[in-house]
């Protein structure tokens, strides 16, 4: 009985141990907002040149692209990431 319930209280405190482990960032673990600025930035901007070969500069999905990469700009300037303005705005 003594055995059952010490390993029980060992299996729990080692499962709470592992879940706040979980929801703590590490340093390692944390995102870096400058490649994730320019990754995003270049994603949107691939689909944004695509959408306006196949259905026109002012299309709605090229229009939807243009928001979606405002939107993109906004968040990287709220995290205060240094991204190029430039290299993405050739229009």
């Amino acid at each position: 009985m003594r055995t059952k319930f010490i390993s029980r209280w060992v299996l729990g405190a080692a499962l709470a141990g592992g879940l706040l482990m979980a929801g703590v960032p590490s340093p390692a673990r944390a995102p870096d907002d400058k490649s994730t600025c320019e990754a995003r930035l270049r994603n949107i901007r691939a689909k944004l040149d695509f959408d306006v070969e196949h259905h026109g500069n002012h299309s709605r999905q090229a229009d939807k692209d243009r928001a979606k990469m405002e939107q993109t700009r906004q968040w990287c300037r709220d995290h205060h990431s240094e991204w190029d303005h430039d290299k993405y705005d050739r229009d």
